[in-house]
């Protein structure tokens, strides 16, 4: 395991018992959870958006901590993605060169046209709030990733084709590795709220796989 992610979980050690604790009263799960809204942050995202378009030079801050996946709107996505072409081509940007380029590559339709583009590069009056909204984007986007791992893990669940050990090898693999993705980009941030929030969840999920892998091994042995 690698040293920084040992230190997360010493330091989450505490808040994830007591919000184990606070579960062990509340409902059961049930399949309204899977029927809601994806966690996100639309309004963040244009933040970002429209940060970069005000001030380029943070592109290079926001890139450590924003993949363009990490959006929910999938214009969001596109529009990010150009984004850091130009930056990465060395081209200037600003909400002109970015209409033309996004015409020439036929995504202009994509991502709703001039009038979302328009929205996007109004959104924010400053740029000072850039790397606020991208961890914003960034926290929802790895509650997104949780969500969509705990569904491919209920499945495997109910696949009885599938060992118990193996499903759980294949469950803590799936959460290690948003851990993993995760931890780099938010370390540096890791004192504010949501971010922290964000991390241990993902800690905690790998607690409790890793507790009952360790379980079902030593009844192996026992049996």
């Amino acid at each position: 395991m690698k040293p920084i992610v040992h230190g997360l979980r010493t330091r989450c050690m505490i808040q994830t018992s007591k919000s184990h604790g606070e579960r062990q009263g509340g409902r059961p799960l049930s399949s309204e959870i899977l029927d809601r809204l994806p966690p996100q942050n639309l309004e963040a995202e244009k933040g970002v958006l429209g940060s970069l378009l005000l001030d380029p030079n943070l592109c290079d801050d926001v890139a450590l901590i924003l993949r363009p996946e990490d959006f929910y709107a999938s214009a969001n996505q596109i529009l990010y993605g150009h984004l850091l072409a130009m930056h990465n081509d060395g081209v200037r940007i600003d909400a002109t060169l970015l209409h033309e380029r996004l015409r020439t590559k036929g995504d202009l339709e994509s991502i709703g046209g001039v009038a979302y583009l328009l929205d996007v590069a109004q959104s924010v009056p400053v740029a000072a709030n850039a790397v606020y909204y991208a961890n914003i984007v960034r926290d929802k986007g790895t509650l997104r990733s949780l969500i969509h791992a705990s569904t491919e893990i209920l499945r495997d669940a109910y696949d009885q084709s599938i060992e118990a050990r193996e499903m759980l090898s294949r469950a803590e693999e799936k959460v290690f590795r948003i851990l993993e993705d995760n931890v780099p980009q938010q370390v540096s941030n890791f004192g504010t709220g949501e971010a922290q929030m964000t991390v241990c969840m993902v800690i905690e999920f790998s607690n409790l796989f890793q507790q009952y892998y360790t379980e079902s091994w030593y009844q192996t042995l026992q049996a």
